[in-house]
């Protein structure tokens, strides 16, 4: 097992990244949704790198804030998330 360089990820769009992060042993976890002060929204899209026992020796994450927007697709107003940032976190 080896951990991921963040600076390698940056590089990345997120379908490469994570296919990165999973052939080098990370396992994708839920997404979780924060408040965030530069947005309306912060989606976290965790990768957890586990050791033999199942303790977590790292976590990177592909960070997306998001405003929201009427999305025009629809006559009817519906609201959509549209990012406005994107990076990839070691936390």
């Amino acid at each position: 097992m080896k951990m991921v360089l963040l600076n390698i990820l940056q590089g990345l769009s997120f379908r490469s990244g994570e296919k990165l992060l999973l052939e080098e042993g990370y396992a994708a976890e839920k997404c979780a949704e924060k408040e965030d002060s530069s947005c309306d929204r912060l989606f976290l899209y965790p990768y957890y790198l586990k050791d033999s026992q199942g303790r977590s020796i790292d976590c990177i994450c592909f960070a997306e804030y998001c405003n929201q927007v009427i999305d025009d697709e629809y006559a009817d107003g519906r609201i959509t998330w549209e990012p406005v940032k994107t990076e990839w976190l070691r936390i």
